[in-house]
């Protein structure tokens, strides 16, 4: 067996070998990827995001930074359990979309923020709270709208975008702190 791992969500699967160049639908968040052999017996199997898919998810997500680290050129995935390490604590700005599955104008701002999350690798971090898992980082930070983008510097939050943005508007926002 395999150990497969989501690259939109992190939901862990385990796959027979034979299933190998398949393509799997993940059962929480429905994108839809390849299932890949690992490189070598010491490196895990790894999965990737299938581009032919239309139905794959916007919001695909990198192994979480740890504070004190660079910003990664991808979205990460913040919890309520790691939000204050992964956040807070971080060393530099941090830009905090709150969305949800089911949420249209969330999907349709994942683009520009996967773009805003490369063109800023290594001076902010872009990172992504799923609030329906999630709801006491919201209920904290009194998120009352979705998409709704935090910024955070120091551990402070510096900003708020409220609903669909455009990408200039969050670069615009970015710029003042970063």
């Amino acid at each position: 067996m395999l150990n497969v791992t989501c690259p939109s969500c992190g939901d862990s699967y385990h796959v027979a070998q034979e299933h190998v160049g398949r393509s799997l639908r993940c059962r929480r968040c429905e994108t839809i990827f390849e299932i890949t052999a690992p490189t070598s017996p010491q490196t895990a199997p790894a999965a990737s995001a299938s581009t032919a898919h239309a139905t794959a998810s916007p919001h695909s997500a990198a192994q979480p930074a740890g504070a004190g680290s660079s910003a990664p050129g991808k979205p990460v995935t913040v919890t309520d359990q790691d939000f204050a390490r992964l956040v807070l604590q971080s060393s530099v700005p941090v830009v905090v979309d709150f969305w949800a599955p089911w949420c249209g104008p969330c999907r349709a701002i994942a683009p520009a923020l996967e773009q805003v999350a490369a063109e800023y690798a290594g001076r902010a971090t872009v990172a992504k709270l799923n609030t329906d898992e999630n709801p006491g980082t919201m209920t904290r930070y009194g998120v009352m709208g979705l998409p709704t983008l935090l910024i955070f510097k120091g551990g402070q939050e510096v900003g708020r975008l409220v609903g669909l943005q455009p990408k200039a508007n969050i670069k615009r926002a970015l710029d003042q702190v970063a």
